[in-house]
Order: C-alpha cells, then structure tokens, then sequence
C-alpha cells in the first residue's frame, strides 16, 4: 500500500487523480476473504489507461510494479462489464514482469 500523502505533491497530484476516478467509475467486488485475483476485460480501454497512468505515478515515486500473467486463472468468483476476478487454481503460475 503507499500512503499518497508522502509523495511529492506533483507525482501525488495524478496518483489522486486516477483513484478519484477509480472509486467513481469502477464498481467493487464483494469478495469477503477470499484472495483473489483480478483484471480489466479487454473491451475497458479506458480503465487499462487509468491504471497505466496510476503505475506511471507510482513508478516515479521509485515504486516497483508488476503485472502478473497467466494462461489459467482460476475459478471465476465475480464478473461485471469492467472486470473479472478469479480465485487461482492451487498449480496456477503467476508471473510478474515489471511495468
């Protein structure tokens, strides 16, 4: 997690931004505990270009970013139009390549 409030004011300032718009735009899935993993579908450009710029934001405060990939996420446990998240099957292999 990182505290947007210790950033410098200009890399805070598009941080804000784009989970201001986050909350506004993107629904939440009520998933209680379980740890699931999640991402945008194809289709929600906008959404892929939003969380692009919050990476950018959080890349110049020095934080590394990963996207995992994977050929079999899991089992589905929500879906809306923007998103899906999936619990991982136990032989799921997630890599992470830096953004």
């Amino acid at each position: 997690m990182v505290d947007l409030a210790l950033l410098p004011p200009d890399i805070a300032r598009p941080a804000r931004q784009a989970m201001r718009w986050f909350n506004d735009e993107l629904p939440v899935p009520r998933l209680g505990k379980q740890n699931a993993i999640c991402w945008f579908r194809a289709s929600q450009q906008e959404m892929i270009d939003r969380a692009f710029d919050l990476i950018a934001a959080l890349r110049a405060a020095g934080h590394q970013v990963q996207q995992l990939q994977t050929d079999r996420p899991g089992r589905c446990l929500y879906e809306d139009p923007y998103q899906v998240a999936a619990i991982p099957w136990r032989d799921t292999n997630l890599e992470g390549k830096p953004v």
